[in-house]
Parts: C-alpha cells; structure tokens; sequence
C-alpha cells in the first residue's frame, strides 16, 4: 500500500498561520468515546459487571498529554451522563513507555476497575523487553481512534519545511534535537525516525530528547532547548508552532482546521505513522 508523509515544499508557500483554526479534538472524541461506550455496554449486558469500586483510567504518560486528554474527557462525560454509581478517576503512570503503567495494571489481572490506556507504546514495550508480561495478556475494550503526527518547530525556526529538515539531517543525523515523548520506538518516535530511514538517515545518530509528556515536549519546544517535536495533531492548534508534516494519507487532512499548508505544494515519501488510542484490562486466567 503506498501511504504518504506529507511534507510541504516551504513554510513561506504556506503564508500565515491562523491561530484560530483549531484542531477538532472533541469532535474525534465524541465519535471514539460512543465506540467506547457501545464496547463497554454490550459487555456489560451480557456479563450483567457493574463498577463495585472506583473505576481507575491508568494513563502512561504525564497530564497535558495526549493519552490524559482523552482519558479525562472520557472521565468527564462517564461521570456527567452517569453511566456509572463509581466514582472514576484519572491515573498518570508516567515513565518507560508505559512499560509503568502496564506494570500497575498488571497487578490487578481479571479486574474491570483498572483500565489502561494505551497502544503502540505497549506493544513497542513488550519488544524491547520493559515488560513482565506480553502485550497479548491485556484485553482491549474498545478501539478508540486512531490519531496522526505532526512534526513541529517554533513559529521563528529556521527550518522552512519537512524536506529541509530532512536535508540538514542527511548533512549531519545531529543536527537538530528531537523531543519525543515518551520512550523510543513509539509513534512519536516512528514519525521522525522512520522519516529518516526512508530518506538514507541513520536514525541512531539523531539527537533524541525523551520526556514524560507530548505537553512537556513542546514546552521545551517554545523555550527554545529543543529544535523539533513529533507530536499527536491534538496539541498542535493550541501553541504557536509551525506544523512541518502530518503523518497522514495526503487528503486526510484536506478539510480540516488542522491543515496548515495548501496540499499543490505537498511532496511525500511514502509512510504512515497513527497513535493509537485502546483502553485495555487484564485478562482473567
């Protein structure tokens, strides 16, 4: 199949950016959480499970994130509409991939109560040996959406477009730092490394910064300590950055309030990066 990393030919092709286009995440929300909840409530019919406890939604990265996004909207209409007695709160287990927040979930194998959100980061954990157990023991609830990456720069960066910073890189793999949140190897990660693969890039001599957080990754991005962020399309409207790419097909973005450059001035390579957005539970042995 032949997808495509967009990447427009220049930031000066764009003209200015409005601040007042803003990404439709609550639209996207609203539309994964009525999977979300159509998964759980034909679970619940036929099992008769009701929440006896607090209901935990354990998110592996810090608040501000992507995953915590979703997680507190989820939160927020669950306990508005009350569709259930339970309190429900969110969990922030950040760190190693959410390799920590697997191991917590872990802990209660078989229990409705504690539910993680999470999804390639999981499976990229489980491979790379950060966990005790195999991604293939959670069960997942539901599929809640899938969400494309941009690559982002400050506003005033010096890099004009995707293809300019992949042409620095092929010069010198360490010539820009790259945030990534939150471990190597997941979508974040694939966004930019697998860009550079493709274009001759030894991806093990980028400058790589981790953080906890997609938040915390463009904060140092606006502070001037780190040069490009991947990061999901969802916190790209709410700071003065400039989209570089979008990991998408070329038309998916073509009507959206997200899509920052006019799509005659696109070149692509031919790559497909999604976050993926699951609620998962233990499976009962």
């Amino acid at each position: 199949m032949n997808v495509q990393f967009t990447l427009p030919a220049s930031r000066d092709e764009r003209g200015s950016t409005d601040r007042s286009k803003r990404f439709s995440f609550a639209s996207f929300a609203v539309q994964a959480f009525a999977f979300a909840v159509c998964a759980l409530s034909a679970q619940a019919a036929t099992t008769q499970w009701k929440p006896e406890q607090a209901v935990e939604l354990v998110v592996g990265s810090a608040p501000g994130s992507g995953p915590d996004r979703n997680a507190r909207f989820m939160q927020s209409v669950l306990q508005k509409l009350k569709y259930f007695d339970a309190p429900i709160t969110v969990v922030n287990r950040a760190g190693a991939g959410s390799a920590l927040s697997g191991l917590y979930v872990n802990k209660f194998e078989g229990n409705g109560h504690y539910v993680l959100l999470s999804g390639k980061a999981l499976v990229v954990s489980d491979l790379m040996g950060r966990l005790p157990f195999q991604y293939t023991d959670l069960t997942p609830l539901a599929h809640l959406m899938d969400e494309y990456i941009g690559v982002a720069v400050k506003a005033d960066s010096p890099i004009r477009s995707g293809r300019d910073l992949l042409d620095r890189l092929k010069k010198d793999p360490a010539a820009h730092s790259v945030a990534v949140a939150t471990a190597l190897g997941n979508a974040n990660h694939q966004a930019v490394a697998s860009a550079m693969k493709a274009s001759g890039i030894d991806p093990r001599k980028a400058r790589t910064v981790i953080f906890n957080s997609g938040g915390a990754a463009m904060t140092a991005l606006l502070g001037g300590h780190v040069d490009v962020v991947p990061v999901s399309v969802g916190l790209l409207t709410s700071s003065p950055v400039t989209a570089l790419s979008v990991t998408s097909y070329p038309s998916a973005f073509r009507n959206s309030p997200v899509t920052l450059v006019p799509s005659a001035s696109m070149k692509a390579i031919s790559l497909l990066v999604v976050m993926k957005r699951q609620p998962l539970r233990m499976k009962s042995t």
